[in-house]
């Protein structure tokens, strides 16, 4: 009796590493998110403590060196700010763009899992003709031996 064989084996075999690979790469980006989204929380709250320091300071007087030494802080914190929300935008566009080759490579295991199925049908159609074939043959040959 032959064997059932999956004509796409060897292709299904390779999207599932793919797939694999995906999910490993979106959970490193979901971390990679996790991380840049608390440094830029803690650029925030960095800011707004330096400008309720700044306020303080303020009221009670403040000579132009500190405005200025103020002005350059704010500054820097701005561009670090900046440069965070920047690496967040490409990290979700990087996400994004995960997403979609999953969904991608997913919806290709499923046609391939549903060619396997129906190529299984096909296999088991053909294994039972020809279990049917192989009875009928035994029992024309019995009827012969039989008769003689």
């Amino acid at each position: 009796m032959k064997k059932f064989v999956f004509t796409n084996e060897k292709y299904q075999a390779i999207k599932e590493k793919e797939y694999d690979r995906l999910k490993l790469d979106m959970k490193n980006v979901d971390k990679e998110i996790d991380t840049a989204a608390a440094a830029l929380a803690a650029l925030g709250e960095k800011f707004d403590a330096e400008r309720t320091a700044f306020d303080e300071d303020c009221r009670l007087g403040v000579g132009v060196g500190e405005l200025t030494a103020y002005q350059g802080y704010f500054e820097f914190l701005q561009e670090q700010r900046a440069k965070e929300e920047e690496r967040l935008n490409a990290l979700l566009a990087r996400k994004r763009e995960l997403t979609d080759a999953l969904v991608r490579v997913n919806n290709e295991l499923r046609v391939l899992a549903d060619m396997r199925a129906e190529q299984y049908l096909e296999y088991c159609k053909e294994v039972a003709a020809d279990e049917a074939k192989e009875l009928d043959t035994h029992m024309s040959f019995s009827m012969f031996e039989r008769a003689v």
